[in-house]
């Protein structure tokens, strides 16, 4: 603690051995610091690889230091948080260790070229700092959430290629998430700027990254190979032009928002391999039409997964549970076919399907069931008036008595009938 600035601090014991204290802003006011009679100018760890663990703080609020590099004799495990908080004179960052504790450079003014030939496995690492030129390597997969929160990145180059870049990580917890702060800057795949990638072709993974490609208004077409097991959360999301969302046998799951916001986009092959699709996963899509129909394989379909869609018809398969509003808004759909696995329909997972008439489950047991039909006016009116020449919902001739009765069905029964 100081009531002015102190212009030079002298350290009598080693780099490592500083390392090691218990700081508390103990360079707020120090101008220059010396360690051993060696001006702290530049950091590089890989010249000293006895320094294996870093206090929090270590360096915080020193204004003299221009470069940090890590090096990966550092112990993930060790190293603390905020280590160079508000060092304001920093202009260029290696990054050659996982960072595992939040906010490291967090606060740090403007950067001219950060490095990352790492993982940043935890929060805020870069939050409120700016950075004219970021370099990612093929070593760096994951950009933890609120890495770049509140900061502005002019330039990001990637040293790999299109398919190597898919499987990079942009996570999220906040309402400022890091990977906006990306998606509206120049991203170069190996010196191509992204911008010009109207056709993705994607293979040679088992998944691709959460929110990678989120925002790239560029991207019209999406081919997505049989190696891809997991389309992340948001990995396409809000890509305003695309028009094919081409998937492949193989695809087993489809986490929340992958595709959401895809307004002109058409999905060619729904993959009968297909096991679960997340909360929002297709949403947003009106111009989508035809027939949607998943396979036998499918388990569960996420809240507001295919919120307002174009489709005809919905064939679900034998999806096992349907979540709150899945299908809300779907307002041209006619025909909707549940199989026989369904154990659980949410709450108005069918929404304002104005025009529904003909609903056809193969369970024998009725689904537990939260006014799914809410809205439903053909399906509404048609039952109020005992009319089944208007609407029916079909079922297994051996179940028509126990849907009659169930909770959520009784309102329909007197559309309710053998199949």
């Amino acid at each position: 603690k100081s009531n002015g600035p102190i212009p030079k601090l002298y350290y009598t014991g080693t780099l490592q051995e500083w390392c090691l204290i218990n700081h508390s802003a103990t360079l707020r006011c120090v101008d220059t610091l010396y360690i051993n009679n060696e001006k702290v100018e530049h950091l590089d760890f890989s010249e000293h690889p006895e320094v294996t663990t870093i206090k929090a703080d270590a360096f915080a609020y020193y204004k003299a230091l221009k470069s940090v590099r890590t090096a990966a004799t550092m112990s993930a495990s060790a190293t603390k948080a905020m280590m160079f908080y508000q060092c304001s004179g920093l202009d260029t960052v290696w990054v050659d260790s996982d960072i595992n504790m939040w906010g490291w450079f967090m606060q740090c003014g403007s950067l001219d070229n950060v490095y990352l030939n790492a993982n940043l496995n935890d929060s805020s690492t870069f939050q409120s700092t700016n950075i004219t030129n970021l370099y990612i390597s093929t070593p760096c997969t994951n950009l933890a959430s609120e890495s770049f929160m509140t900061s502005y990145v002019s330039n990001v180059y990637y040293d790999g290629s299109i398919n190597q870049y898919a499987v990079i990580n942009m996570e999220t917890k906040s309402s400022n998430p890091s990977y906006t702060n990306l998606a509206n800057c120049n991203i170069y795949i190996n010196d191509t700027p992204l911008s010009e990638f109207e056709s993705i072709h994607l293979s040679g993974m088992n998944r691709i990254g959460n929110h990678v490609f989120y925002g790239q208004s560029n991207i019209k077409h999406v081919y997505i190979d049989s190696s891809v097991k997991i389309i992340g959360q948001g990995a396409f999301q809000d890509c305003s032009n695309m028009q094919s969302i081409n998937l492949s046998e193989g695809l087993e799951e489809v986490q929340a928002g992958a595709f959401s916001g895809n307004k002109k986009a058409t999905i060619v092959g729904m993959p009968s391999s297909l096991r679960i699709i997340g909360d929002s996963a297709f949403a947003n899509a009106p111009s989508r039409s035809g027939s949607l129909v998943l396979g036998n394989n499918i388990e569960s379909i996420g809240n507001e997964a295919f919120y307002y869609q174009g489709f005809t018809s919905i064939d679900l398969g034998s999806v096992v549970t349907i979540g709150k509003k899945a299908f809300n808004n779907c307002t041209k759909t006619t025909t909707l076919h549940i199989g026989s696995n369904i154990q659980s329909i949410d709450e108005a997972a069918f929404w304002d399907m104005n025009v529904l008439n003909n609903v056809v489950i193969d369970a024998l047991v009725p689904p537990s069931m939260n006014d799914a039909f809410k809205s439903c006016d053909a399906l509404i009116a048609a039952a109020a008036a005992g009319d089944t020449s208007k609407a029916t919902i079909k079922v297994p001739a051996s179940a028509v008595d126990a849907y009659k009765t169930a909770d959520g069905w009784s309102q329909f029964a007197s559309i309710i009938v053998a199949q």
